[in-house]
């Protein structure tokens, strides 16, 4: 068998060999025989056991080997991809009863508070905005140590790194890994001033209904009341259960959306999953933060110095803050959009010598981000940006998004053909719902109704625009426009916004409704804009940097960026408004 290797520069990575095919193999029946200690295939369990070991196994099988490939790719370091992927499987595989420690599991003994949808009369939920809050800081256990011990964690990796480098390297090693550790310290403080019921995604649902009612759609994932999340949460807990085979009914709303759990299902079987997730979306934010600057360094003249400022700005987020203590995975989705779009630039189109391992590789990444989010819109850039702005064929592009397409469907049919669940239609019936009424719109077109839909959607996509960035990075972005140097930048940023206009259009045009009002009309779905946006904002604020005095563009900028940190943070001072329009486009009781 000849070898196809996947370049990385200056070194290659085979990709299969007879030899790679059998240390793969060995791999995978190694780890899927330990995978079945971890369940309890005793007769009453064993439909929860089969239901858990299958779904994980189909995780695994895609999961590590693209895990491999890309870290190979991108730190073109092999060795260090096999300790991170031998140590991931370990995680992933642990045979819980086979090694005596599933007594440890987090819930086993535990009240299922949090699953409770009766109210807390011993510790109801109540507002807890900041100064105040810092007389008691009761938002969760340990509140202090936790973000300690992570800053110390962060901290000690970072040493370590650096001093294993020559003498003669550290300087600049230092010097260019600072900002990055900044960066993370920065969302790490956003974090923390969005825990519990200084999150929105907690505070929101109050404003709903006058302040008389005192309502709260809230469950607290400590005792005593702390730790509190959206009560939407029992849907997403069902996911992570799942993948661990406990014995109940999954609830299947969002069985389509399940990657994020299977990961955080490996640590939270035995650490309360608030900890896991306030840990777990930190990591993904700041992922999201560096491939934006990549992306911005690879599709454009100067995009590095223009990157720095979309990463700070996507490190000060709104979406990502609206998202960063919920145990859910809605930053995870936001953040696989920036990912795709960079790994697509780097892995596909800026790769000199692009073969089919590749196409493959990023087919498999684009199916399992598909696994977190229904982020397909974002498909029509892979599609259209080749096509336009690098003129390249897009056969190959069409054989990865199959490979895609196949992944994500795969996982529905092992869930409903063979493990025989039955899927609510809750959540992805408006899907179904909005291709029948567009098909029907198509048989019986009727052009006053396409007007007044065309209308409607465009003027609520840029109002929501407004709303979900909070205003002022969007009025950034618009002044940005302007100052676009190159016609490929230019191209390509619209059909970011393309994606995204599509994504609400589709809703609009299906005439889908929720309480009232068009779904398409929530400005939180439109968030999925942002590497547009920030990339926008970038723009302008090199230009003003380059063309203005050193000291005056210095000034300038930087008021800016704190100016939109302290936008997006400001909520945490007892200002909520800001954050209930980025979730609903009207109303509120304030």
């Amino acid at each position: 068998m000849r070898q196809v290797k996947l370049n990385t520069n200056n070194k290659s990575t085979t990709i299969y060999s007879i030899n790679h095919v059998k240390a793969w193999a060995i791999f995978f029946i190694s780890c899927l025989i330990l995978l079945i200690g971890r369940y309890d295939w005793s007769k009453p369990l064993w439909e929860y056991s089969l239901r858990g070991y299958l779904s994980s196994a189909y995780m695994f099988i895609f999961f590590m080997p693209t895990l491999y490939y890309i870290i190979c790719y991108y730190t073109k370091n092999t060795q260090l991809a096999r300790y991170i992927t031998l140590a991931s499987a370990i995680i992933c595989t642990i045979p819980y009863r086979w090694l005596y420690i599933d007594s440890l599991y987090y819930h086993k003994e535990r009240p299922a508070f949090w699953q409770s949808q009766t109210p807390d009369v011993a510790y109801p939920a109540a507002l807890d905005w900041l100064p105040g809050a810092l007389l008691n800081l009761k938002s969760m256990p340990f509140e202090i140590l936790f973000f300690t011990l992570i800053t110390l964690l962060v901290t000690s990796m970072l040493f370590f790194y650096i001093h294993r480098k020559a003498k003669n390297q550290r300087t600049d090693l230092i010097r260019k890994l600072t900002p990055w550790f900044m960066l993370f310290l920065l969302i790490m403080l956003q974090t923390w001033l969005h825990i519990s019921m200084r999150s929105p995604y907690s505070y929101v649902p109050h404003y709903e209904r006058p302040p008389q009612m005192n309502y709260f759609y809230t469950v607290p994932l400590f005792p005593n009341g702390q730790g509190r999340v959206n009560e939407d949460y029992f849907v997403f807990r069902d996911l992570e259960e799942h993948f661990m085979g406990v014995p109940k009914v999954t609830n299947t709303m969002l069985i389509r959306r399940p990657l994020t759990f299977y990961i955080s299902s490996q640590f939270s079987y035995f650490i309360n999953p608030y900890y896991v997730f306030l840990t777990l979306n930190m990591l993904v934010w700041f992922f999201a933060c560096v491939a934006i600057y990549g992306y911005c360094a690879a599709i454009m003249k100067d995009g590095k110095k223009i990157g720095k400022y979309a990463a700070l700005l996507t490190g000060c987020g709104s979406g990502f803050i609206m998202y960063a203590a919920q145990p859910m995975n809605y930053l995870t989705g936001y953040a696989a959009i920036i990912l795709s779009l960079y790994i697509f630039e780097t892995l596909i189109i800026q790769n000199e010598n692009t073969k089919t391992p590749h196409y493959i590789l990023f087919g498999v990444l684009l199916g399992l981000l598909s696994l977190i989010y229904d982020i397909y819109s974002i498909y029509i850039y892979f599609l259209i940006y080749p096509l336009l702005v690098r003129k390249k064929p897009i056969h190959n592009v069409i054989f990865s998004i199959i490979i895609a397409v196949i992944v994500f469907y795969g996982f529905i049919v092992l869930q409903q053909h063979v493990l025989n669940l039955t899927l609510k239609q809750e959540n992805s019936g408006f899907i179904a719902m909005a291709i029948a009424n567009i098909s029907q719109f198509l048989n019986n077109p009727n052009f006053p109704e396409f007007y007044q839909l065309t209308t409607y959607t465009l003027s609520i996509f840029f109002s929501s625009l407004n709303k979900a960035f909070l205003i002022l990075p969007f009025v950034i972005a618009l002044a940005g426009a302007f100052f676009i140097r190159q016609k490929e930048t230019a191209i390509t940023i619209m059909i970011i916004l393309l994606a995204s206009y599509l994504n609400i259009a589709f809703l609009t045009y299906g005439k889908v409704l929720w309480s009232g009002v068009f779904l398409s009309s929530l400005p939180r779905f439109v968030y999925t804009a942002y590497p547009a946006i920030y990339l926008l904002c970038g723009i302008l604020l090199y230009e003003i940097k380059t063309h203005l005095h050193q000291t005056v563009g210095d000034i300038f900028t930087w008021v800016a960026i704190v100016l939109v940190f302290l936008v997006n943070n400001i909520d945490a001072l007892g200002y909520p408004q800001l954050y209930y329009y980025f979730y609903w486009p009207q109303g509120g009781f304030f």
